[in-house]
């Protein structure tokens, strides 16, 4: 039978004339101890914890004096008492079971004590055997002595949710504005949602401009068929929902209909957001749990934070990407311009593509830098086409002012892709330095010069060598490696050098002597 017994005020707990033992101590395991220690006259403790009620119920701590004998009560018992006693706001006790030793009867008792500290609710409880029935005033009255430090314990557990939280908000936020590309942001936002709430599933959907639906665009815990073959029109089901309305929605006990494999089977508790801002809907972000109860309005306040930011830094990588498009576009545009202006540099921008990112690939460049190489491998000369030499050059020798803009042009490059493309600005800025420092525009030498730069200046070179020019002979291949060689060291980097000579597929580049 259940025995419910109402909390004293605070009024008459300081009728009482009680003092606080261990008011410093507010290490929550040796509260629990003393607690424990100090029920021996009601029986014999098997287990104490602390609990605390958020989003759901979670355990902050507990003492295990239990042994095999002892028969512990099940967790989802305890579990079950201690949210009674909180929803209640009373101190619940109940008989759990009887064992016996020998000719002695123990009885099993679980007791739960709702604690309350402003918006921080959660409760303690106690399983233990007596012979007899518990004294209740006796238990009552020791918890009683251990009601503040069990509060202290409760305060400090709940403020250190709040700054996990808080310090996971922030790192949500310090990493998106790392991210380099837009699908970047909604893959970091999903993957801190999941770190947030310990979803079991999650997902995020984008909304396709084309036809107004979603699709998923990352998720955890889908199978590969829902991720693939979902599509929602707006207003359809909870996630077309939220982005119809543009408002979060906390779903309980969600069910699968039972005919097929549902993407909500198995979710107890979900929560939707949409992720919008002025400019208009983006997507919906989903998380699921197995567990009901896991979303309140507190989790779904941060949430929102969350979704407002990941709006926020999507629009803005959009934006840079689409800023950098049309600026590449442009710069591809150019660079077509100056090979209708000199149609022998129409083949060399394949073969210094080519070249180069092979090269990269030998070098074992990252990604990023590789996709650089290979875009100032097309536009690494840009700045000549706005000096107008490579036209007249070559048959007549060039005047001082004409000497001074070529040095120029790779600097001029450099400013025309520094907006948009910072790290092929440093490639183009710097392709025409020399290994031994005797270069131009800034006389770097050895690896201060850009590895990517470095690269250039060598398929800059052999491409030059190997291409017909009107006012010099081309080379042979071979003949344009001995003069690799012979300037390793000097004018090139050595290991770019041998790397580039090594490389496979320079035989089968078109040679203009063949």
């Amino acid at each position: 039978m259940t025995s419910v017994t109402k909390c004293p005020s605070d009024a008459d707990l300081l009728r009482l004339g009680c003092s606080e033992p261990g008011a410093t101590n507010l290490e929550t395991r040796d509260v629990l101890r003393e607690l424990a220690d100090s029920l021996s006259s009601i029986g014999v403790t098997s287990v104490i914890a602390l609990w605390m009620m958020t989003d759901k119920l979670s355990l902050i701590e507990s003492y295990d004096y239990s042994s095999i004998q002892d028969h512990p009560v099940p967790l989802t018992y305890s579990e079950a008492t201690v949210i009674e006693s909180i929803n209640s706001g009373e101190i619940v006790l109940k008989p759990v079971m009887v064992t016996e030793s020998g000719s002695t009867a123990f009885h099993h008792w679980i007791a739960a004590v709702p604690i309350k500290l402003n918006d921080s609710f959660g409760a303690v409880s106690i399983e233990f055997k007596s012979w007899n029935d518990p004294d209740k005033a006796t238990l009552l009255s020791q918890i009683l002595l251990h009601r503040l430090s069990l509060i202290g314990c409760l305060s400090l557990a709940a403020a250190d949710r709040r700054t996990k939280v808080a310090d996971a908000a922030l790192t949500l936020l310090q990493t998106l504005s790392k991210c380099s590309s837009a699908d970047d942001v909604l893959r970091t936002s999903l993957e801190h949602a999941i770190a947030l709430s310990g979803a079991t599933t999650a997902s995020v959907l984008r909304l396709n401009a084309s036809d107004n639906r979603l699709y998923i665009f990352a998720a955890k815990g889908l199978s590969d068929h829902v991720v693939k073959s979902t599509s929602i029109a707006l207003g359809e089901g909870v996630a077309g929902w939220v982005a119809a309305t543009g408002q979060s929605l906390i779903v309980e006990d969600l069910i699968g209909d039972g005919s097929r494999q549902s993407p909500r089977q198995g979710v107890k508790s979900s929560l939707s957001l949409p992720i919008k801002d002025d400019t208009g809907l983006i997507g919906v972000l989903n998380i699921g749990s197995d567990r009901p109860g896991t979303f309140n309005a507190g989790i779904r306040e941060l949430f929102n934070v969350l979704v407002q930011h990941t709006a926020v830094h999507w629009r803005l990588m959009s934006a840079v990407a689409s800023s950098t498009e049309i600026h590449l576009d442009s710069l591809r545009r150019l660079a077509l311009t100056m090979e209708i202006l000199d149609p022998a540099s129409s083949s060399d921008s394949t073969r210094m593509i080519e070249l180069a990112s092979h090269l990269g690939r030998s070098l074992g460049l990252p990604t990023k830098d590789q996709q650089a190489l290979e875009s100032a491998a097309l536009l690494y000369d840009l700045g000549m086409a706005s000096t107008g030499l490579e036209r007249n050059r070559g048959y007549m020798p060039m005047s001082t002012v004409e000497r001074a803009a070529l040095r120029m042009h790779p600097e001029i490059g450099a400013r025309m892709t520094r907006s948009a493309l910072p790290a092929v600005s440093m490639m183009i800025s710097h392709h025409h330095e020399r290994y031994d420092g005797g270069g131009y525009p800034s006389g770097l030498a050895g690896d201060e010069i850009p590895i990517g730069a470095r690269v250039l200046a060598v398929v800059d070179a052999f491409v030059a060598m190997t291409s017909s020019r009107p006012y010099r002979t081309t080379r042979t291949t071979k003949a344009a490696i001995d003069e690799l060689k012979k300037h390793a060291g000097s004018q090139f980097d050595p290991h770019v050098v041998d790397l580039f000579i090594s490389n496979s597929n320079l035989e089968r580049t078109p040679d203009h002597t063949n």
